[in-house]
């Protein structure tokens, strides 16, 4: 094998990062971004992907030798661009040369609290004007509640009348703490086994996410390009005497039907662009379109 310029060969058997340890660190980097980890993954090798949407119409009940209708297609295609996301990570010369120490458990927290939090922003939030990916917040049809309980069953009503079949809830900690501990008027627990058991859905806990989605997760994709790349250069910060790490990928969110597989909910009564939290506690739901 060659090895590339600036990267070291003292390491894993004289190979600068083997294929595995390569899936491993990449692993992390989408493992870490807890939004991006709860979607189907996709992998491609193009720098867009596109899903048909056609949506036929015009099927019959037939008589005995009655002609068949035409169908009409209604053709149409949902298209996403992959975008770069990369960064480089520091990690000591010791712990590299170290073989006791796991370099890939090192490098999780620094990665999660780096790379995959800007993953899951970019999924959830970018502009999509590069090089931002489409975030899917701001195209997700909304579902209105007084409070949590009332916007989720809405969301949930919605999808599954539409086709999908909502699996999941991403919120942000503080929001599922606080569902998780309402309390009725006696001061007892109204969900002693968890607010997200309650509903039926899987719990996503993204720090710091002010709009709550519901979201049938086999249709939503993380759509992953297989050219991402792991590498490593004792040259860039040799007077810290440390290892650089540089991770790069290509990835995009993709919901190619999003009335079938997605909500983000809108709670209380505020009249701003933000939804206002509110207690988990059952009201009746209305629709905000």
């Amino acid at each position: 094998m060659t090895t590339p310029a600036g990267v070291t060969t003292g390491s894993f058997q004289g190979y600068p990062f083997p294929p595995d340890v390569q899936a491993r660190i990449l692993n992390l980097l989408v493992g870490g971004a807890p939004f991006g980890n709860s979607l189907t993954r996709q992998p491609t090798n193009r720098s867009s992907m596109v899903w048909p949407t056609a949506r036929p119409t015009g099927f019959a009940w037939l008589e005995e030798l009655q002609p068949f209708p035409t169908i009409g297609l209604d053709p149409d295609a949902y298209v996403v661009g992959v975008a770069k996301i990369g960064g480089i990570v520091d990690v000591s010369n010791e712990s590299v040369s170290d073989s006791s120490i796991n370099l890939t458990g090192s490098l999780s927290v620094v990665i999660r609290d780096s790379l995959s939090r800007d993953l899951d922003l970019g999924l959830l939030l970018g502009s999509g004007e590069p090089p931002e990916p489409q975030g899917v917040i701001a195209n997700a049809p909304v579902a209105a509640g007084a409070d949590l309980l009332a916007a989720v069953a809405l969301a949930r009503g919605e999808i599954a009348d539409a086709g999908g079949t909502p699996s999941t809830i991403a919120l942000s900690g503080t929001a599922l703490a606080q569902a998780d501990t309402d309390r009725d008027e006696a001061g007892q627990l109204i969900y002693p086994n968890g607010f997200a058991a309650a509903a039926g859905l899987t719990p996503v806990v993204v720090p710091e996410l002010a709009t709550p989605l519901v979201y049938d997760a086999s249709r939503c994709f993380l759509v992953v390009r297989n050219d991402a790349q792991v590498e490593m250069s004792r040259d860039f910060h040799f007077h810290l005497d440390a290892t650089s790490i540089r991770v790069k990928a290509r990835v995009a969110a993709a919901i190619p039907d999003s009335p079938k597989a997605i909500r983000k909910l809108v709670i209380g009564t505020g009249s701003g662009p933000e939804p206002v939290a509110a207690p988990a506690t059952a009201s009746k739901a209305r629709r905000s379109g």
